[in-house]
């Protein structure tokens, strides 16, 4: 180890540096004076290692005769195994009647559920307590170690359980029994440690017997991440949520992330144990359990169906996602004392390390701050209105409402501002004098007020339209030339989507007269020919019957205002006379009820003998004419604008 140390360090003094050969020569002998003394204390460890792994059964002999205190050791380790399995085994049982008398109250149900399996598993360390707690001597506190260490594994395991969906049980309970055993690795060495501790051993051997099981917990971690990555489905890695930044760049990356970060905290607690010895892996035990934790409120993926209705439940979901990332990084630099700050030089290091930590939080704050206020906005937001299966008819789309309508624009706003005051504290925290760039950026404002006031005339006057509520998003409206479905706003314009498709795009500064189809009431007047010799009161009372008919369909009275109404005749045209109908409706409904009122009156007067007037031609004979191919002639020439004769009315 002190050649390898050496030979590094010539191999990086042969590197040119600034301050020339000397300084060069100092940090070579400072690199190899550091890389002895790791060398040292590496072959110290490893010998501390092997004379405890030769103290080992010695220590574990001592601490059974501890644990039996002048009895048989044979005789006395039954006993404690005995009695162990029999509080456990009561445990279990007292939980197991619990649970049938929590199935006895309510029939219905097949179980207490996953929060009731939670609370019944606290019941499994009870006899113990009972059994274990009043009296002191070594093998009672060993039995009541060694039962509310089983119980508090199943305790965890039952947690676990209520994580996973009824549905998943199966799938899961291969995973969640490798963690159950790595948990109980944990919980029992920390419980054996503790006896040889007690019982007066060595500290040597218990360093070799914690290096060894912290291998095998290592192992057992390993092989429960592989399990847990078989038993997901295919889709589990793809991101769900959109927005969810931790989702959508961590989650497809989790096994990979988690194995480095598992591999990571083994190699560290190895290491650390050179100069800390056992606490090293007290620190890495903490580690690992932070990781799960981790794991579990990152990517437990949830039910997307139901947060559609709950939005609030999935934001904050998210930034509770967001303070569990940030916290994990805390959390590992407190457990193994890490100081970023003090990892960095004090020229320069220091103070960009310390404005990253300051940039880290001041944006994992404005993230969480937005998303909070997003779904804020969004509670109130309506669907995207779409035409449906009236899609070429102007006005079908729904309106949203006043608030609605404004909140695209308050949400710009807001989004602009919060990014504002997070560059604002981003440059801050690198020294940076905002007051002057404050002031600069209202004179700025001005100077671009008074050069662009096509812009502050679009905007001001987009405020008034709103301010007045002359149209809401996904009202009908017509602005000269072009009309159509209000489809976005954004400060200066306004969008229309015709109902065929083209996209209007209008300044809110050139507007003059808006039309608005989609508010309050819309009335339909409707015009169709009949015969002269039509009976109008009889085609009134059909009119009336067609109208209680519609007042009395439950999907068709709801779009009506005012009923149909027969207008009598509006004009006389040269076919027929000309009359009509109207009724009130509710805008963007009108046109369902029109075309069933079209297909019922027309279906009512052919059934009543009522003919629709149409062009004919009539030809009036003279007395005494009765041969057909003169008035066939006659119409052709009536026709062709000339004589004919009767030869043409024959070949006609």
């Amino acid at each position: 180890m002190k050649r390898f140390g050496s030979s590094v360090a010539v191999a990086l003094a042969v590197f040119p540096t600034f301050g020339g050969k000397a300084m060069a020569q100092e940090d070579a002998s400072a690199l190899v004076a550091a890389s002895e003394q790791i060398a040292e204390k590496v072959l110290a460890h490893a010998e501390t290692l092997r004379r405890g792994l030769d103290l080992l059964p010695d220590a574990l002999t001592r601490t059974v005769q501890w644990i039996v205190d002048d009895r048989p050791p044979l005789r006395a380790m039954l006993f404690l195994l005995l009695f162990v399995t029999a509080t456990i085994l009561a445990g279990y049982a007292l939980e197991n009647l619990a649970r049938r008398f929590w199935r006895s109250r309510d029939p219905q149900k097949v179980g207490p559920g996953r929060a009731g399996s939670l609370l019944l598993s606290l019941l499994v360390p009870l006899p113990s307590l009972v059994f274990f707690a009043f009296r002191g001597s070594p093998i009672r506190s060993t039995a009541l170690a060694l039962a509310v260490g089983w119980s508090l594994v199943h305790i965890i395991g039952a947690f676990l359980k209520s994580l996973v969906k009824p549905q998943s049980v199966d799938i899961a309970r291969k995973p969640l029994r490798r963690i159950q055993l790595c948990l109980g690795v944990l919980v029992f060495s920390y419980i054996g440690l503790g006896l040889m501790r007690i019982a007066g051993s060595e500290p040597e051997p218990r360093l070799a017997l914690v290096t060894i099981l912290w291998v095998v917990f290592m192992g057992l971690g390993f092989a429960a991440l592989k399990a847990f990555r078989d038993a997901l489905p295919l889709d589990w890695g793809l991101p769900h949520e959109r927005g969810d930044l931790i989702v959508r760049y961590i989650r497809p990356h989790w096994y990979g992330v988690s194995l480095f970060m598992l591999a990571l905290t083994g190699v560290a607690a190895l290491v650390a144990s050179i100069n800390q010895s056992g606490f090293a892996f007290v620190r890495g035990a903490a580690s690992v359990l932070l990781l799960g934790v981790v794991l579990v409120f990152l990517f437990l993926k949830p039910d997307i169906a139901t947060d559609e209705t709950h939005p609030w439940r999935q934001a904050l979901r998210r930034c509770a996602r967001l303070a569990v990332f940030a916290g994990y990084w805390i959390g590992l630099a407190l457990i193994w004392g890490i100081d970023p700050l003090l990892l960095a030089s004090d020229r320069v290091s220091q103070p960009v390390a310390r404005a990253l930590i300051d940039i880290g939080i001041a944006c994992a704050v404005a993230l969480m701050l937005w998303e909070l206020i997003r779904t804020a906005l969004d509670s109130y937001a309506a669907p995207a209105p779409t035409a449906g299966e009236h899609g070429e008819e102007p006005g079908h789309a729904k309106a949203s409402t006043r608030i609605q309508t404004f909140l695209p624009l308050l949400r710009a706003a807001i989004a602009i501002f919060i990014a504002v005051v997070t560059a604002m504290v981003i440059l801050a925290s690198f020294g940076v004098n905002i007051g002057p760039m404050l002031a600069g950026a209202g004179v700025v404002g001005i100077a671009i007020g008074f050069g662009s006031q096509t812009l502050v005339k679009d905007v001001i006057s987009g405020l008034f339209f709103l301010a007045d509520d002359a149209f809401r998003l996904g009202e009908y409206i017509e602005i000269g030339n072009a009309k159509g479905n209000v489809e976005k706003m954004s400060i200066r314009s306004l969008r229309l989507r015709h109902p065929r498709g083209p996209l209007y795009t209008v300044p809110f500064g050139e507007i003059r007269q808006i039309v608005n189809h989609s508010r309050d009431y819309a009335i339909v007047k409707m015009e169709f020919t009949i015969a002269f010799d039509t009976d109008l009161v009889k085609a009134k009372k059909i009119v009336k019957q067609i109208a209680a008919e519609l007042n009395n369909d439950p999907e068709l009275m709801q779009h009506l205002l005012q009923p149909l109404k027969f207008q009598g005749v509006r004009r006389m045209e040269q076919y027929g006379l000309v009359v009509g109908v109207k009724y009130t409706a509710k805008p963007g409904e009108q046109f369902e009820l029109r075309r069933e009122v079209f297909h019922r009156i027309r279906d009512a007067f052919s059934r009543e003998g009522i003919d629709f007037a149409r062009p004919q031609v009539v030809v009036q004979m003279p007395p005494g004419v009765d041969n057909p191919e003169v008035v066939k002639a006659a119409v052709l020439s009536t026709l062709n604008g000339g004589p004919a004769t009767p030869e043409q009315g024959n070949k006609a």
